[in-house]
């Protein structure tokens, strides 16, 4: 443990070593400077504190002494080395946004806050490749994912650029272990929750909405309802699951992958029709003549969707386009129509034949996992 301790208190000098740059550049561009080291240094105590407090849990899962490792591994340290990023991201909560949207200081916010999220697709992968799987490590990755997406949302919230609505989503994964502690103090049992990898991809892709969200160059009305259209889904899949470890169903959210290119389901129907509703309006936006970058941005997009080609990663680059769109063209159905179903195409893919489906394998894998064999 006093390894454990001391590595603990480099990490969270290092926290300050990352953030103090951040204050340096808010100072050098006249922001509100003070309130933003304030709020972050609470964060920043507040995780660290949570750190010393789970150095006990330093243990594999499966070793039955619970004996901590002396070494926090490298899976543990870059979880850590998100956690200036999110309280930077935090720190925003009290000011207007930086730069008045106009000077680059005002993609700050959408930087850290995705330096944080990408770094979540390593964390996991590095603990399991260097055979360093702890107990700490998943209450870090699950305590910073809530807390990633608490700071964004509100932040988006904050900036006018998401309704009340998307604080639900922040609220779902506290709301959900608040559930299931009251569900047990009831003398109510637990289901272990099934693997999903729709789950794991609706993650991802909140993260990356809401980077998204906290770019200057979008405004309401098409944020807002963009997240309308992106909360409901990740809010249903937290309810399935809730319902599905309490026992009041046998439904859980582990449907079939959308993006199949044989099977032929309800929802890759639904896939498949959507796609060419995409197709529709990506055609009415071609043939509007819009500025020379996005009109071969729509041409590329047509053929990707066309022949099914990353489906879902072309879903999260239309949404970007039609918000260009939005800027030299009338807020309409038009807009409107082309917003929903490309997030629709986000979510659920271009089902069958589709020549190429990468985004399941990439953001639901858990990479490294067939590498390593847990010593006992």
């Amino acid at each position: 443990m006093p390894a454990l301790k001391r590595q603990a208190t480099l990490v969270f000098l290092s926290w300050i070593v990352i953030c103090a740059p951040i204050a340096g550049l808010l100072w050098r561009y006249n922001e509100s400077t003070i309130p933003w080291v304030a709020i972050t240094a609470i964060v920043l105590l507040y995780q660290g504190w949570l750190l010393w407090r789970d150095l006990p849990l330093n243990y594999r899962p499966d070793d039955p002494t619970k004996t901590p490792l002396n070494r926090l591994g490298l899976g543990n340290h870059i979880s850590l080395i998100r956690v200036p990023f999110i309280a930077a991201t935090i720190g925003f909560w009290v000011l207007p946004w930086p730069g008045g949207r106009s000077e680059w200081i005002a993609w700050l916010p959408a930087i850290l806050y995705s330096i944080s999220w990408l770094l979540d697709f390593f964390d996991g992968y590095a603990a399991r490749v260097t055979n360093t799987i702890t107990v700490l490590g998943s209450r870090l990755d699950g305590n910073l994912d809530g807390f990633g997406l608490l700071a964004s949302a509100v932040l988006a919230f904050v900036y006018g650029q998401v309704g009340w609505w998307y604080l639900l989503a922040a609220a779902t994964r506290y709301l959900y272990d608040l559930g299931i502690w009251l569900h047990k103090r009831r003398g109510g049992t637990l289901r272990d929750l099934p693997p999903s990898d729709p789950r794991r991809t609706q993650a991802a892709i909140q993260m990356i909405f809401l980077s998204i969200m906290l770019w200057p160059i979008f405004e309401p009305p098409i944020t807002q309802l963009a997240s309308i259209c992106f909360v409901l889904p990740f809010i249903l899949g937290f309810v399935s699951d809730f319902f599905y470890v309490t026992g009041y169903t046998d439904l859980a959210f582990n449907a079939p992958q959308i993006q199949n290119m044989r099977r032929w389901t309800v929802a890759t129907t639904l896939a498949f029709i959507n796609r060419w509703v995409v197709l529709f309006f990506i055609g009415w936006l071609i043939i509007e003549w819009p500025p020379a970058p996005l009109f071969v941005a729509d041409i590329l997009f047509f053929l990707a969707v066309l022949f099914g080609v990353a489906g879902r990663s072309v879903g999260l680059a239309l949404i970007l386009t039609v918000g260009f769109h939005s800027r030299f063209h009338p807020y309409d159905l038009h807009l409107i129509g082309a917003t929903i179903s490309t997030i629709l195409l986000a979510f659920i893919g271009t089902g069958p034949y589709s020549f190429w489906q990468p985004e399941t394998k990439i953001m639901a894998a858990r990479a490294g996992s067939k590498k390593i064999a847990v010593d006992s």
